[in-house]
């Protein structure tokens, strides 16, 4: 995986330890970030079982807090013992992009099933190309949708995949497109952690898109390769 930000989820302070949810603290001192916080809740699901954690973010973007059930989510990312193979779903997102709903599948071939997207064309092979359709999408290197990365737009696509970013690499913020997915990928020839999304994000900052061992790997400037699915 090419130049990540990682942040790290081991947990500092336990606040009561007869609870279940745990707190995160963090040595910054956030009394002076409150007005320009920003949250962020992930609500994920693995088999059975569901989890929820809530992210605070200051103004730069920088993790300053996080609370939930912070102990049993690192507990199950310890267990998935091949942690660049799994595979991230962001199945929904509010109107304000504070709440997403994020599904976790052992490997990239259990979330095309569940999915039931059909591979075709070589699609895992280390090559770029695009096939004719009616959907379009675009990529940035800012959030909210700004400072398009016009070399990466697909328009009238019904799947693409480009195995490098070139300039673009670990460099995209935010990304917009009217298809069914995007998949999203940590290292080149869509390698590495994978998540997919089935809408438009406006900053990949708050979107936590995997774990490297304890540590959380947020989506704004991470990708090196991406495919999308349209229709």
């Amino acid at each position: 995986m090419k130049k990540v930000k990682i942040v790290s989820l081991m947990i500092l302070t336990v606040l009561a330890t007869s609870c279940k949810k745990e707190v995160i603290e963090t040595t910054e001192d956030v009394a002076n970030t409150t007005e320009k916080s920003t949250f962020v809740t992930h609500h994920y699901t693995f088999g059975e079982k569901s989890y929820e954690l809530i992210y605070e973010f200051n103004a730069e973007q920088k993790i300053i807090g996080c609370e939930g059930d912070v102990e049993a989510y690192r507990e199950l990312t310890a267990s998935l013992s091949k942690g660049e193979e799994v595979a991230y779903l962001i199945e929904a997102s509010n109107e304000t992009n504070s709440s997403y709903e994020m599904r976790i599948f052992d490997s990239s071939d259990e979330l095309d099933a569940y999915c039931k997207t059909s591979m075709t064309n070589n699609d895992r092979a280390c090559d770029s190309y695009s096939n004719s359709g009616s959907s379009t999408f675009s990529f940035f290197e800012h959030t909210n949708m700004t400072g398009e990365y016009t070399f990466l737009r697909r328009p009238f696509c019904s799947y693409f995949q480009i195995q490098w970013l070139d300039s673009a690499n670990d460099q995209i913020s935010s990304l917009s497109f009217s298809g069914t997915y995007v998949d999203l990928f940590g290292g080149s020839c869509f390698s590495g952690i994978q998540y997919r999304t089935r809408n438009s994000i406006p900053n990949l900052h708050t979107v936590l898109v995997g774990y490297y061992w304890f540590d959380a790997v947020f989506g704004g400037d991470w990708c090196s390769s991406i495919k999308g699915y349209g229709v």
